[in-house]
């Protein structure tokens, strides 16, 4: 797992910003910025879940709180962030994160937090030691089969740009 961890940061220390963001992109163009916008957020949650799992709490707890103020409708984030918490001997911080979440989800969307967020919460308030098990949902999912399209798609992206010129 420290490998997938290692392999998956660098992956993402070659990432800089939006994709195409410097130019004008529409249509297939522009679907395939938000994919691979798309695939790094997966790429950054198969990190952060490999790091779990290696037993870096306080260090990605810091790093989802920043990505919770970012994207505070993304549950996946808030489970991360309360196993992290948890894990780190702050169970009520944690805690107050479910209350963040829920908070957030019902005033933005009108919704309860997901299955497994609930269930988190209830992990958490009974000292379960699963916690981990409620989070990880095979963290290197699908990435391999998204990078070994990246690999199919710069001839179609070029195919687009030289149409649009």
């Amino acid at each position: 797992m420290a490998k997938a961890s290692r392999l998956l940061r660098d992956a993402l220390a070659l990432w800089s910003g939006e994709p195409l963001s410097d130019l004008d992109v529409v249509g297939s163009a522009a679907a395939e910025c938000a994919r691979l916008s798309e695939l790094r957020r997966q790429v950054l949650n198969a990190r952060i879940e490999a790091d779990l799992i290696l037993g870096q709490y306080s260090k990605v707890a810091a790093e989802l709180r920043k990505l919770v103020t970012e994207n505070p409708l993304d549950e996946k984030l808030y489970i991360n962030l309360m196993v992290a918490l948890s894990h780190a001997g702050h169970r009520a911080d944690a805690l107050q994160v479910y209350a963040e979440a829920r908070r957030h989800l019902a005033r933005e969307l009108g919704l309860e937090p997901c299955m497994r967020l609930r269930h988190l919460q209830t992990a958490i308030l009974r000292g379960d030691a699963s916690l981990h098990s409620l989070a990880s949902s095979a963290p290197l999912a699908g990435i391999y089969s998204a990078s070994r399209d990246i690999a199919e798609r710069p001839s179609s992206l070029r195919h687009e740009f030289s149409d649009s010129t």
